[in-house]
């Protein structure tokens, strides 16, 4: 199966979006997922209180690496919360390869705290 330019740069936002805001669930973990075209390695720790980091590297028999390695941050105070982050991916195809950086965050805050 090979992958059109298109395809890869969505593969690399719905990964990087997906890492980007699971970061704080999976903080001091590792994850290695095989399938018959893919191996996807990565590594995710807390680096000091609030902080996590994360890296990975994903390769699809169709000749395509993705590698990543991002910063995550945040907190809560009573019932709101906010949480910020950063992620570079670099894509190593048989076509164009890329590279991007990804920004994100989010505001919390529990209506109906528990």
């Amino acid at each position: 199966m090979r992958f059109s330019v298109h395809n890869r740069f969505v593969m690399a936002a719905a990964i990087t979006v997906t890492s980007t805001t699971a970061a704080n669930a999976y903080a001091n973990s590792a994850d290695l997922a095989l399938s018959n075209e893919t191996v996807e390695a990565s590594y995710r720790a807390n680096v000091a209180d609030g902080v996590s980091a994360a890296g990975g590297w994903l390769h699809h028999d169709g000749g395509i690496d993705i590698a990543s390695a991002g910063i995550y941050g945040g907190g809560r105070q009573g019932d709101a919360g906010i949480f910020i982050g950063a992620k570079a991916f670099w894509i190593n195809a048989d076509g164009p390869d890329g590279q991007g950086i990804a920004v994100g965050g989010a505001v919390s805050y529990e209506l109906f705290p528990r």
